[in-house]
């Protein structure tokens, strides 16, 4: 007998007229199950890719191993090593290293279970005992508004109704509060709380990225919508805004790549087809090995290769796991137009990507969150010749548009500021608040339109988009700068 999954975590297990278990003074737990899945943590560090998605250290029955999954996925979120010293530090650091039983327990754990073969199943039985005791309280629940009654018996259906859901989600319990409530809480929180969009001239138009909106960029293909992505990650990221990117078409380490190009100014394949001398090669890419320290000490989240969001549930669920591990301030998705799109029956493809545009707005209030996700333009627009697109040439337009707080458009220009720069025209259709004021991102926005000047380029040297007066993060030393020169 075996579960399904719902958004990544185990459905309820259904059984036809028989128990599973006996009934007893305890809810369902397996403290084996749970100290075997601690235990592949401590020994194997492959372990864990196996039980991320799976179980959450709220499914723990016993609180301190749940404390200690929890450690575990915060060391593992960053990127450090799973080991029984590392574990036990960020116990401390989260002042739960005595009560979990110090490095004794973590010792007593590993070399009780010895091997991580099996994980994933323990971590699945973990998971299932969670469910059944969500289920548990779930049915007081129900009971509980069931005897109250009332004239209301649709309420109370769907009543029962949601906490069902909340039991296959993991998701228990609401409340309403008065709207009084809801001014005072946002004056005890003060000022709208918002994150820089990592362009300056950007910022001056939207304000700035804020949590519970989405921000559509739309371009052609080829349009330098990653371009733009990348580098709005790596300008936020490197003014302490805690960013995730989930590209959805390129890979992880491509998009990696893309922002150590964005960093230093000069990509790697620009390298290998310069011209340039040995001495020359050997300074850029001198200057690349700084810009990847400098993008690798950013804290900018993104999933691995083997673990890339295929579909709007993946992308949710690692959405959750960026902001309940490390918080996440903005979420980057790239692009919508590379999800598969299955149809249901009577389905259209304009309503399927709406529904999606509805779970990114979701995502974006239920986890206080800024999502940013690139679109293309359709291909009727791209042939017509045009230089910087029309919002309504975006794929699925109406679709997209109505639950995005902004609406962002770029275009290439044909020509730019002399042979390294193309022009990269850019403006902000829609931003509630303003709809039908079509504003252009540019250096000098109190000059007449005559004399403004697009404040956004693409370089040549790095594929990269630029802001005029931001020059890349690691500043080209003299001799990089010769590197240049010499290009034939």
């Amino acid at each position: 007998m075996t579960a399904g999954s719902i958004e990544g975590r185990p459905a309820l297990l259904r059984t036809a007229g028989r128990s599973t278990r006996p009934v007893t003074g305890l809810p369902p737990h397996d403290i084996a199950a749970e100290e075997a899945t601690i235990a592949a943590l401590l020994l194997d560090e492959d372990a864990w890719r196996h039980v991320e998605g799976i179980v959450e250290a709220g499914d723990f029955f016993r609180e301190q191993t749940g404390w200690v999954f929890a450690a575990c996925a915060a060391l593992a979120a960053r990127g450090e090593p799973v080991t029984i010293p590392t574990v036990a530090h960020e116990l401390d650091r989260a002042g739960h290293l005595d009560a979990a039983g110090g490095e004794p327990f973590l010792a007593e754990v590993a070399g009780k279970y010895f091997t991580a073969i099996g994980v994933e199943a323990h971590a699945r039985i973990v998971a299932r005992d969670a469910a059944y005791r969500r289920l548990i309280a779930a049915a007081g629940q129900i009971a509980q508004v069931a005897y109250e009654g009332g004239p209301d018996v649709e309420g109370v259906l769907r009543c029962a109704s949601d906490l069902i859901a909340g039991v296959e989600t993991g998701e228990m319990g609401a409340s309403l509060v008065l709207v009084r409530d809801v001014l005072r809480a946002a004056e005890d929180a003060g000022p709208e709380r918002g994150v820089t969009t990592g362009y300056a001239a950007l910022d001056r138009i939207v304000g700035s990225y804020k949590p519970g909106q989405v921000t559509i960029v739309g371009a052609f293909t080829d349009g330098a919508k990653t371009a733009f992505l990348a580098g709005s990650a790596v300008r936020a990221a490197d003014r302490s805004v805690h960013v995730a990117y989930l590209p959805l078409e390129d890979t992880a380490t491509e998009i990696a790549e893309r922002m150590v190009d964005h960093a230093a100014g000069v990509s790697a394949s620009y390298i290998r087809q310069a011209s340039l001398t040995v001495q020359g090669r050997r300074d850029l890419l001198a200057l690349r090995a700084q810009a990847r320290a400098v993008v690798g000490g950013l804290t900018i989240w993104m999933p691995d290769d083997d673990h890339l969001p295929r579909d709007v549930t993946a992308i949710r669920a690692a959405v959750a796991h960026a902001v309940r591990t490390v918080g996440v301030d903005t979420v980057y998705v790239d692009h919508l137009d590379a999800l598969p799109v299955a149809r249901g029956f009577g389905e259209t493809t304009a309503g399927v990507v709406a529904e999606w545009m509805r779970e990114f707005k979701r995502i974006a209030i239920e986890f206080g969150v800024h999502v940013v996700v690139a679109s293309q333009v359709n291909r009727e627009a791209n042939r017509a010749g045009e230089t910087i697109p029309r919002m309504a040439h975006l794929k699925e337009s109406s679709a997209k548009e109505q639950n995005a707080q902004t609406v962002v458009m770029l275009g290439l220009a044909e020509t730019g500021w002399g042979e390294d720069h193309r022009v990269l025209q850019a403006y902000v259709e829609k931003v509630k608040g303003f709809e039908g004021s079509t504003r252009f991102v540019v250096t000098n926005p109190g000059a007449p339109p005559e004399e403004q000047t697009s404040a956004l380029y693409l370089d040549r040297h790095a594929g990269a988009v630029y802001e005029w007066g931001a020059p890349p993060l690691v500043t080209p030393p003299a001799l990089a700068q010769a590197a240049f020169a010499e290009v034939l």
